[in-house]
């Protein structure tokens, strides 16, 4: 059981805090395109289309790509399975070096975010890793180094475990406690106001492609429900920032509290099962802690809408 009124705000790093497919993976599948002497780039569009048509590693996306753009024409068709693994060969050490040479920024109003947030008395900030990145790029580690060391020092990394691993650390079974959080979400939403939403609109969810490579880690109920328990906290005073519906979906059917916040590649997204949508942090229209407390007093515990 957690600890009396301790809430977790758990922030999905690549896509929420870091804009990993923009930033990261889109710029070094450009840098790899050049060394292969393609003049072919992926813009945001195109490269969001890929999200969706290829299955989420790097060879499928660039087959996809050149199935739909032309391959090289001095490539023999014997070649391509070479010339596509050298890309991704390339596309993985420009990933390297991009992190390395501390390319990797924060998104803009995240770091004052975060920072009220670990210096808010009873909140537990998390930082979720590996949902839109592979462990070895070290993106995690370098968004850390991104922010105020005194931020980052505060911000707990959970432990990893597979689903399995993760369920057997509950007296109930899996199964019945899930049936249990989905009945009580749904009388949550009968009783609550509609969600809140940022403008805008799209027919597709871009959001549902983001943690689909075989390499990520998609956010599980059992993962949630795992990490909720190492922060010493109940799972319905858990809050999500995040930046893809696979996670919004993993909140709500164990009762967590979820926000999306959009990033260039999901702009006009909609998580329709997130408890509201951002497109961006910071005063106005974008997502602060001040805000999200007052949004959720009752997931901050008595006394939290008075702010400080």
């Amino acid at each position: 059981a957690g600890q009396g009124g301790r809430a977790l705000v758990l922030v999905e790093c690549d896509g929420a805090l870091v804009d990993v497919h923009d930033m990261v993976h889109r710029s070094a599948f450009n840098s790899a395109l050049q060394l292969g002497g393609s003049p072919k780039r992926l813009d945001v569009d195109t490269y969001g289309d890929l999200l969706r048509l290829a299955d989420g590693t790097a060879e499928g996306m660039l087959r996809v790509f050149f199935s739909q753009v032309g391959w090289p024409s001095q490539l023999a068709s014997a070649d391509r399975d070479e010339y596509v693994n050298g890309l991704v060969r390339a596309k993985e050490v420009a990933t390297r070096e991009l992190v390395g040479r501390g390319e990797v920024a924060v998104r803009d109003g995240a770091a004052q975010f975060l920072a009220d947030a670990t210096g808010a008395e009873g909140v537990v900030v998390g930082l979720l890793t590996g949902t839109g990145s592979a462990p070895e790029e070290g993106v995690g580690d370098a968004a850390l180094r991104a922010l105020p060391e005194e931020v980052a020092a505060r911000i707990v990394l959970p432990g990893g475990c597979d689903d399995e691993e993760c369920a057997a650390a509950f007296d109930v079974s899996m199964e019945a406690f899930l049936e249990e959080a989905q009945m009580r979400r749904k009388r949550q939403i009968a009783a609550a106001a509609a969600p809140v939403l940022g403008p805008g609109g799209s027919s597709v969810d871009r959001g549902l492609f983001l943690s689909n490579s075989r390499r990520r880690q998609r956010l599980s109920p059992e993962k949630l429900l795992a990490f909720a328990q190492q922060a010493g906290v109940d799972v319905d005073r858990t809050i999500l920032v995040c930046n893809n519906s696979h996670a919004t979906k993993a909140a709500e059917a164990v009762g967590a509290a979820s926000v999306a916040v959009r990033s260039r590649l999901t702009r006009g997204a909609q998580f329709s099962h997130a408890s509201a949508t951002f497109d961006g942090y910071g005063p106005g229209a974008g997502l602060t802690f001040r805000r999200l407390r007052a949004m959720m007093p009752s997931r901050f515990g008595a006394g939290s809408a008075a702010l400080e």
